[in-house]
């Protein structure tokens, strides 16, 4: 599934000449429901960040429940 960022509302008004590229050089966009998501009061966005871009540079499933953040800490 492609994505053009430039038509998509919330990215509307706000490109530059930079991120322009990304019109011209498209990449592919997954979404993905029921996955494990950080708690509303929890700082951890950063450790979810790097666990599942791990998970998915390995090409494997993101947990749907379990997802430890202490695991995913350096």
């Amino acid at each position: 599934m492609r994505t053009d960022w430039a038509n998509l509302n919330a990215y509307k008004d706000k490109m530059s000449q930079r991120i322009q590229l990304v019109n011209q050089h498209p990449f592919k966009v997954e979404y993905v429901q029921n996955i494990s998501q950080q708690e509303c009061d929890s700082l951890n966005y950063g450790v979810f960040v790097v666990g599942y871009a791990e998970y998915l540079s390995r090409a494997m499933d993101v947990p749907s429940v379990g997802f430890e953040a202490e695991y995913h800490r350096i």
